[in-house]
């Protein structure tokens, strides 16, 4: 499991370069004993800004904490496997929802929510020394807030904390399948109720990046446990967790018919329903069609996102 980093639980204030220092060390190392426990995080972190430019407190940058003959060797070299690792994200827009925290728009808080992983944050305020983190969810389109808990890391103690959900969220047998290769050999093992498309069989081959295959895992899995149950009838969005599912406008599917058109078996289906993801720096997307004659649904795409009126250039 990948933890997601709270870009937004940097310093507002101008420390010094020795106060900046410490806290910094303290976040590097609370990473490197999170990576280095029997919890299943991954050393891979899903970040929303790239770290090599990263603003450690106000006006003072990781490249000068980097040239600093002060700072220790070995949290260089942790924050080197960060930066090598970083798994570049963006969270998704076309929704138009958004979350906040303290009037703060958090890009990985929204990560975190939309792919149910943890928050790594640096303790620099006690915002941040939570182990669950209390936001708040816009839904710009309908006008509508919620509050969203999330989980958090920034100690060891919170490495206990959440020792239980890391464990059993370790132990499911998707999480350990991470190559394209591994996804392939078990599709009909772990998704009876799921039929691939080719086109979603080859872009697991080649346009998957490897590290995003567990989150595209999980969200599969939630489609299965619909499906494995689906009597055919009405296709019922309300039945996932909120947004989890969503279908595109009228003029979309207009507009872009041919775009949203995939041939399967003697005829065609035309593709309204999509499942969001945050994949690197692309806004992940499977699509998918309620299959009512077969009583199972048709993966169609699962990489980046299809042209919509919004976003006509994708």
């Amino acid at each position: 499991m990948e933890m997601v980093f709270n870009e937004i639980s940097v310093s507002k204030e101008s420390l010094t370069t020795f106060d900046a220092n410490t806290l910094f060390s303290f976040f590097l190392q609370i990473y490197s004993k999170a990576v280095a426990s029997d919890l299943g995080i991954s050393r891979s972190i899903m970040t929303p800004i790239d770290f090599n430019d990263l603003e450690i407190s106000a006006g003072y940058y990781v490249a000068a904490w980097r040239n600093s003959p002060t700072v220790d060797r070995d949290d260089k070299r942790r924050f080197l496997g960060i930066c090598e690792r970083q798994n570049i994200s963006i969270p998704s827009t076309e929704d138009y929802q958004f979350v906040q925290y303290d009037d703060f728009d958090g890009k990985g808080l929204q990560i975190a929510y939309e792919n149910q992983s943890p928050l790594i944050s640096i303790p620099s305020s006690e915002n941040w020394k939570q182990n669950v983190i209390k936001a708040s969810l816009y839904d710009v389109e309908n006008n509508e807030e919620k509050q969203i808990l999330l989980k958090n890391i920034y100690c060891e103690e919170s490495l206990d904390v959440h020792k239980d959900w890391l464990q059993s969220e370790a132990n499911k047998e998707h999480l350990r399948i991470r190559t394209p290769d591994a996804f392939l050999s078990n599709i009909s093992t772990l998704f009876p109720s799921l039929v691939f498309h080719r086109n979603a069989l080859a872009q697991i081959k080649s346009q998957v990046n490897p590290v995003n295959i567990p989150t595209i895992l999980e969200k599969l899995f939630i489609l299965e446990k619909y499906f494995s149950d689906w009597d055919g009838g009405k296709f019922e969005c309300s039945a996932f967790p909120p947004r989890f599912v969503s279908p595109e406008s009228g003029e979309t599917l207009s507009r872009f018919k041919t775009e949203h058109t995939f041939e399967w078996e003697d005829s065609s289906v035309l593709v309204s329903y999509h499942v969001r993801y945050t994949g690197g720096d692309i806004p992940g997307r499977i699509y998918i069609y309620p299959q009512h004659d077969q009583k199972k649904c048709l993966i169609c795409s699962l990489h980046t996102k299809l042209p919509t009126v919004s976003d006509p250039k994708f």
